[in-house]
């Protein structure tokens, strides 16, 4: 985008970014949407909020099977969480590793 803004051709990018902050954004490595949405729901990372990648291995029977990462697995409060421990209504809709839903002053 710096470029097409440098070249005058993005105008209002270039006045965004003339009153407010911006820069190159880095992401987690590998980049699995599990991991990265959930870093930024609680601001920590995969070591601290417990979700590695889309499935875990579970032994069941002997045998280890993929299972799913969900909500329970996280070991972090999400923002939603500190919001509403905080008195504020929230509405989480759509937002990747939410289920189940946790109990929340709102949807």
């Amino acid at each position: 985008l710096l470029p097409l803004v440098q070249r005058g051709e993005t105008p209002a990018f270039a006045e965004l970014m003339a009153r407010g902050v911006f820069g190159e954004l880095q992401t987690l490595k590998p980049t699995w949407s599990p991991v990265i949405w959930t870093t930024i729901a609680t601001g920590k990372g995969p070591e601290k909020h417990g979700i590695e990648g889309f499935v875990y291995a579970a032994e069941v029977d002997g045998q280890m099977e993929p299972r799913v990462f969900n909500s329970g697995h996280r070991r972090t409060k999400a923002f939603w969480n500190i919001l509403s421990d905080r008195g504020r209504t929230v509405d989480v809709i759509g937002w990747w590793i939410t289920y189940p839903a946790e109990p929340i002053d709102g949807l």
